[in-house]
């Protein structure tokens, strides 16, 4: 608020103007006759002769020349918000938060986290009054109701209650899948009906469970029970052996059979061993009493079993004072052979001064088959079994003031874990090996095929069926995931010969043999092996008639119809005549994977005893006349025999038709040359026919010019006769 002051003795010579501001809290004070007045006393208070005339006092609200008084009130921001609200109540599309319906906000309070307010107030204006405290208030995020659980376990037995290994699949709001266990629990799943399906166990044994549905209930326990009862082959159960009770034998009794049993096969040996590589708790440690201190041990697999399951394979303490806990340490993962878990565990020192000695070692609780990594198991033991080095310590307690120092161990680094390579392409039944880096070197491996070696960072496995397969390495509490690609190898049906023709021996450049076949593979075809040797040698890879797969792609004939390319029996060096051979073909697909050799059909065929003779023959003139004599010339080098006689011997044949309907008849050398008389016009295409001594023949036929021969005998019409006549 702001008053004036006006001296009235000083206005005759000046006028003097005053302006005081003042906080709310003070009073004015000043000389003369206005004495007294306050800012919160109104002047409408005084009388205006008091006011105006005697005291010369004049006010008016804030703000130059004057103005109307406002009273402070809240504005829509003063509210409870939703606890997802993210800011205030906002003055139309603006932005501006909308703190004072009336007055001037004191402050700009931050929108408040959930569960908190923030505050202010609305100052009034001129003459008029502070709003009282305005407040925002940002409700609490509501508690998350977690949802009640319960437990489902799963025993598989035989009669005699010794565990069995089994596979199953539980179906219900969760689902759940056991692969080759003798049993598992599964802790913290969702309310409900569940049912089991028994997908796989003991070879000739029959599963019998209570297979439900059964229903979890808040915080309750559902067991599946699997009983394996023998039926026939396989390897049957250990079967306690009843003792007889003796019975009198009946005078003429006819000797009864013994009951026939199931061949029991030789038992699978199973080594289990452990050993302790290191440890930070030394042979004797003092401590003050009720001193707690924290150890570990590294528990190394030295057997050929795996460790596979925490409920039958515990590092326990097995004699001494209680002062461990816990008095055992469950497996972190499956521990396959070589591999090395660190178990950690806590000493508590006893209150009462004294030595006290204890030890640990690894035990396999009675009825856990043995198993190792191939899948292979041996018998249960019938009671706890204890194995491998012992832990062993003396815990001295002293209240002296020097307890021996806990050595620090040096932190094994724990660095990102990956696997590689990511993903890899692997035909079925080949080995596929992973690689592991990272975690803190000790690693475990799941999810490998039959068989599975897992030694140390390196993993090799193989699958028997196609698809996509991931392996999972486990190392400080970190996994990684690999995938492995498998896909069967190319296969091939309906392998056929192409073999040549007669006239393929006799023109044409040679006599070819082609190979085909029908392809099918999960792969497309790239290319293919083939081999061909004679009839009475053994296939080889190395035979130097196997072709080279990089440069063999096959030929195709539509659809799944392949061909293998044209062998030239008559020109590549590698054959001849007078010979019997066989071939065969393997595929290979885009991934490299190769099939299986495939033998042709028919399986052997045979090239000619000799070369098929050369059969061609010139003739002169090519335009006779009618009646006039050609001579024909079948002569060498137009004829040529490979048959190994002399050119002409009496085996030789010469066969000649004219085209005109007359031939002469098959004769030796002698018709190697022949002459004839057409005795019309036309155009005649002659063939000469030759046989060598081993029988083969090769015929040459002339052919017009239009069907690509060199044309025939063009007949001419006789050639007139020239008569002088003398002149008249």
């Amino acid at each position: 608020m702001k008053k004036i002051l006006f001296g009235s003795t000083l206005l005759v010579a000046a006028l003097l103007f005053y302006t005081l501001s003042f906080d709310t809290s003070l009073a004015l004070t000043t000389s003369g006759s206005c004495s007294g007045w306050n800012e919160d006393v109104s002047c409408s208070s005084l009388s205006e002769t008091s006011c105006d005339a005697t005291s010369g006092c004049f006010w008016t609200p804030a703000g130059d020349g004057g103005g109307t008084s406002e009273d402070g009130v809240c504005g829509g921001a003063n509210a409870t918000y939703a606890y997802d609200a993210t800011d205030y109540i906002m003055i139309s599309t603006s932005g501006i938060p909308y703190y004072c319906q009336s007055g001037v906000t004191s402050a700009t309070p931050a929108f408040p986290a959930a569960g908190e307010s923030s505050s202010w107030i609305c100052e009034g204006q001129g003459m008029g009054v502070d709003s009282g405290t305005c407040t925002a208030n940002h409700e609490p995020v509501p508690p998350v109701i977690q949802p009640a659980t319960g437990r489902i376990n799963v025993t598989s037995k035989y009669l005699d209650t010794s565990s069995a290994i089994a596979s199953w699949q539980i179906s219900g709001p969760e689902n759940l899948a056991g692969t080759n266990m003798p049993g598992d629990s599964y802790l913290s799943k969702p309310l409900g009906d569940y049912t089991i399906v028994v997908t796989g166990g003991p070879a000739g044994y029959t599963s019998a469970v209570n297979s439900g549905p059964l229903t979890l209930t808040a915080d309750q326990i559902i067991t599946f029970n699997i009983t394996w009862t023998y039926s026939g082959g396989g390897t049957p159960e250990p079967t306690p052996t009843p003792t007889p009770t003796p019975t009198p034998t009946p005078v003429s009794a006819t000797p009864t059979p013994p009951p026939a049993t199931a061949p029991a096969p030789a038992p699978a040996t199973c080594g289990e061993n452990a050993s302790i590589p290191s440890t930070n708790l030394p042979s004797s440690i003092t401590m003050t009493p009720g001193e707690t201190q924290s150890f570990y041990a590294d528990v190394n697999n030295a057997g050929d079993t795996m460790w596979y399951n925490g409920n039958y394979f515990k590092f326990v303490k097995t004699g001494g004072a209680p002062i461990i806990s816990p008095t055992y340490g469950h497996l972190p993962a499956v521990i396959n052979p070589g591999d090395t878990p660190r178990w950690s565990f806590s000493l508590t020192a006893p209150a009462a001064e004294g030595s006290y000695p204890f030890a640990m070692q690894m035990v396999h609780t009675a009825g856990a088959l043995y198993m190792k990594p191939d899948g292979t198991t041996c018998a249960a033991p019938v009671a706890d079994s204890y194995f491998g080095g012992v832990w062993a310590s003396t815990i001295v307690v002293s209240s002296g003031p020097t307890p021996t120092p806990v050595p620090t161990p040096t932190p094994t680094p724990i660095l990102p874990l990956s696997c590689s390579p990511t993903t890899q392409n692997a035909q079925t039944n080949v080995d596929a090996t992973i690689t592991a880096t990272g975690g803190n070197g000790t690693f475990s491996w799941s999810g490998g095929g039959t068989p599975a070696t897992g030694s140390g960072s390196s993993f090799t496995t193989r699958y028997a069926a196609s698809g996509t397969n991931n392996v999972i390495v486990t190392s400080a509490s970190q996994t990684a995931t690999c995938q492995v690609i498998t896909s069967n190898p190319p296969l091939g049906s309906n392998i056929g010969l192409v073999l040549p023709s007669t006239n393929d021996y006799c023109f044409g450049g040679g006599a070819f043999v082609q190979l085909t076949w029908t392809y099918s593979g999960e792969n497309p075809q790239a290319s293919y092996d083939m081999q061909i040797v004679e009839s009475g040698q053994a296939f080889s890879d190395i035979n130097n008639v196997v072709e080279n797969p990089n440069a063999l792609v096959p030929s195709s004939l539509g659809g799944d119809r392949y061909a293998s390319r044209v062998v030239n029996i008559t020109t590549d060096p590698e054959y001849s005549y007078n010979k019997t051979y066989k071939a065969r073909v393997r595929l290979r697909d885009t991934l490299g994977y190769v099939s299986d050799w495939l033998v042709s059909s028919p399986a052997t065929w045979s090239t000619p005893v000799n070369a098929y003779p050369k059969a061609d023959f010139t003739f002169s003139p090519t335009r006779p006349a009618v009646g006039l004599p050609v001579l024909f010339n079948g002569d060498a080098p137009n004829v040529e025999f490979y048959d190994g006689l002399a050119f002409g011997h009496a085996s030789h044949l010469w066969k000649w038709v004219f085209g005109d309907g007359t031939e002469l008849p098959e004769g030796g050398s002698t018709l190697a040359t022949t002459t004839h008389e057409y005795q019309s016009e036309g155009i005649f295409y002659p063939s000469l026919r030759v046989v060598d001594g081993s029988g083969l023949s090769c015929t040459y036929q002339t052919s017009s010019v239009a069907d690509g021969g060199t044309g025939g005998v063009n007949v001419q019409k006789p050639i007139p006769e020239w008569k002088e006549v003398a002149p008249r």
